[in-house]
């Protein structure tokens, strides 16, 4: 792993010091990251969403409008029907390809395996936590 984060530096142009884009154009430096990230995140403790209006059903359960749903962070970055068995294991090959932008595959991948329930976000007068079906 480490070797070969040093030849693709090597190999890359870069300038003193590195720039964004330079860093941004090492696709094995960019999953080695997003690997970083996943194995630890920057949030803690759950993350929670407020069911649209209308309400919606998850996993066959009726939830009315309202109800805040949370979610951990940590537990879904380690979700082995996700991730794999191997999911605990610091892998940045499991990255490679991912491009991280709203059509790049690991969305896509997320979605079919999570099923596509996007919620926009909407601004809510001094909550912030409410979401809309699109």
């Amino acid at each position: 792993m480490y070797a070969r984060l040093l030849s693709e530096i090597a190999e890359t142009k870069t300038s003193q010091p590195i720039t964004d884009a330079e860093a941004r154009s090492m696709p094995y430096l960019q999953a080695i990251i997003k690997e970083g990230l996943r194995i630890h995140p920057p949030v803690t403790g759950l993350l929670f969403k407020e069911v649209p209006r209308g309400g919606d059903t998850l996993n066959g359960l009726f939830l009315p409008e309202g109800t805040k749903l949370g979610w951990s962070v940590w537990g879904a970055m380690r979700d082995k029907s996700f991730w794999g068995e191997d999911a605990r294991i610091f892998r940045p090959e499991r990255m490679q390809g991912f491009s991280g932008q709203k059509d790049g595959s690991l969305v896509a991948q997320i979605k079919s395996k999570r099923g596509n329930r996007e919620w926009k976000w909407c601004s809510a007068m001094g909550n912030g936590n409410v979401w809309e079906k699109k």
